[in-house]
């Protein structure tokens, strides 16, 4: 009887130059099998059991794209999954300081109440942190809005007293901001920077005529050129490391002209890998502006295959959770995640704020006097989900979604969402393959006979 059997999580695909590349996103495993060592992988790969004494099947063995017949890889996802879920490795906190924006964008799901943090609340977060700091070995502070750099001095503070409180307790911190970059000059980055904020994502939508058309200020003046110009001046005056994510909402418009802006992007970052491209379809989050502006969502989860391949093709850094060195889940989904609304209320999702009327009250809890009190059966609801074994137990794409069907979504549609196209899968693999270095199969085995 047979001992071994395929990872049903294989992925092999096929590069330029003939080699093939076999990865695995639950073990996280990539290898290149080299053209002249093709023969005897496929046999291997075709008969995985009759070839055992070969140093090929040693080598998949070892990386988890052979395995023991009796290993339950579901089984093992779902154990990979609970410790995502449950870890204490790190707080994620996503502070939302104001919902006032400077611009409206036609497909907003947010009503840009005029708002602004409190020092009240300000205050029960640093407090929050100092009590809680220990339980966990890093903090992450994300910044949302609205348009968060409206309240630049209160990111900066609240940054300023959480290091603090993270170095007196040898605690890393690290942040990020999702910003829409016009107020983001190269002098408010190096601030940023200086506070420990190293991720950036900010939304350029198309060419200049579609990108204002798209994202215009709130009194309808373009905003293009000063968001370009920003990240030109970042990208040459700044030296410091950082991860700069520069967001497309693909509308119809964008893809009638997508060549054009491909090549117009890459020509500003192909040459720093400190920024990367994140591809994402404009969707119905709700709200009232998408209701007007109903053609620009895009359903075609096709193009998800056809925008990744031509940014590979042009040499653009495409970002994806799958690149990441952890395991991706929507931050909804983990029970050390929480947004802080400027108000002291919290959610697990910002698509849910101040959407009470659809959501029949979307938060969780509130954050006073430094503690957080949270309504359990309501966190339940977007940490536990059904078991999907049956319907997804077997898509390659399942290790990297870890099942991250939008929770908001499914109680705004009652429907499911697939996060990742199966058919993106060797684009990911080939952007992975382009962005790092893998181990070949010709270098494994060589060090074998030594």
């Amino acid at each position: 009887m047979s001992k071994f059997k395929l990872s049903k999580y294989n992925i092999i695909t096929e590069l330029n130059n003939g080699d093939l590349i076999i990865s695995n996103f639950l073990y996280n495993k990539f290898l290149v099998i080299e053209s002249e060592l093709q023969d005897e992988f496929l046999k291997i790969i075709n008969n995985c059991c009759k070839f055992t004494d070969s140093l090929i099947f040693k080598t998949l063995y070892e990386y988890n794209f052979i395995i023991d017949k009796d290993i339950d890889e579901y089984k093992f996802y779902t154990y990979k999954l609970l410790k995502e879920i449950y870890s204490t490795d790190r707080l994620e906190l996503t502070i939302v300081p104001t919902q006032s924006c400077n611009f409206r964008c036609r497909y907003c799901y947010q009503e840009h109440d005029v708002s602004e943090i409190s020092d009240i609340v300000l205050q029960d977060i640093v407090s929050f942190i100092r009590k809680n700091i220990k339980k966990y070995r890093s903090l992450y502070i994300s910044w949302f809005g609205g348009e968060p750099l409206l309240q630049f001095n209160k990111i900066k503070l609240i940054m300023k007293e959480a290091k603090n409180i993270c170095k007196e307790n040898n605690v890393p911190i690290v942040g990020g901001i999702t910003t829409n970059g016009y107020l983001l000059d190269e002098f408010v980055f190096a601030e940023l920077l200086k506070h420990n904020i190293y991720d950036y994502q900010v939304t350029i939508d198309g060419l200049k005529e579609t990108h204002n058309f798209q994202r215009p200020l709130k009194d309808g003046s373009e905003t293009f050129d000063k968001i370009i110009n920003n990240i030109l001046k970042i990208k040459q005056s700044i030296n410091r490391k950082f991860n700069f994510v520069i967001r497309i909402n693909i509308s119809n418009e964008i893809l009638n002209n997508i060549d054009e802006y491909i090549n117009f992007i890459s020509k500003i970052i192909s040459d720093d890998k400190r920024f990367s491209i994140l591809w994402h379809r404009i969707q119905d989050y709700g709200g009232n502006e998408i209701k007007l502006n109903h053609n620009m969502i895009v359903e075609d989860v096709n193009i998800d295959k056809i925008v990744f391949d031509k940014g590979l093709e042009n040499g653009i850094k495409t970002y994806s959770e799958v690149t990441q060195p952890k395991t991706f889940m929507c931050e909804a989904c983990k029970k050390n995640s929480y947004i802080i609304n400027y108000d002291g209320i919290i959610y697990k999702c910002t698509n849910a704020i101040n959407k009470r009327e659809k959501l029949a009250d979307s938060s969780i809890g509130i954050l006073k006097d430094g503690e957080m009190y949270i309504n359990e059966k309501k966190e339940m609801m977007w940490i536990l989900q059904e078991n999907i074994e049956s319907e997804c137990g077997d898509c390659l794409m399942l290790p990297v979604c870890c099942h991250a069907i939008c929770p908001n979504k499914l109680k705004l549609k009652k429907t499911k969402e697939c996060k990742y196209n199966p058919n993106v899968a060797n684009s990911m693999v080939k952007s992975i393959f382009k962005e790092n270095k893998m181990d070949t199969l010709s270098h494994i085995l060589e060090k074998c006979k030594q």
